[in-house]
């Protein structure tokens, strides 16, 4: 397990094929922060992946940070799993994944655990290299 971290987070490759994010508190995701994400990110997934996005913290996304996740492609991603902690959370990350789902995007799903999360993505690298 390899974790590097940044001033604004962290990534963490808890499998050989699964990258957990977790963005500090109070950080607010603006257009800047987004394309570093998109940059870090391509750079870290060297082959196909699961990212999952961990909501452990309280953060916000800018209009324009919010634009460019949305608009950005990461070739080695396979599919996106968010873990939202509380109701609100989940609510407001079940909305970005309907809009990102319906724009041909790849696959997202909304968990309440990090557990769930994980197993989750074992079985989508399983599944997609076999």
């Amino acid at each position: 397990m390899k974790i590097t971290t940044f001033d604004f987070g962290s990534f963490e490759h808890v499998a050989e094929r699964i990258l957990v994010i977790a963005i500090n508190e109070g950080v607010v995701v603006d257009g800047d922060l987004s394309r570093k994400l998109v940059e870090l990110i391509d750079e870290a997934l060297e082959q196909p992946s699961v990212l999952i996005i961990d909501r452990r913290h309280d953060y916000s996304y800018s209009g324009t940070g919010m634009v460019t996740l949305k608009s950005s492609k990461i070739p080695n991603v396979l599919a996106t799993g968010i873990v939202a902690y509380s109701s609100e959370s989940e609510r407001v990350e079940d909305n970005q994944v309907n809009v990102m789902n319906t724009q041909g995007r790849s696959r997202l799903s909304v968990f309440s655990s990090l557990e769930r999360a994980l197993e989750w993505a074992n079985g989508v690298h399983k599944a997609v290299m076999s």
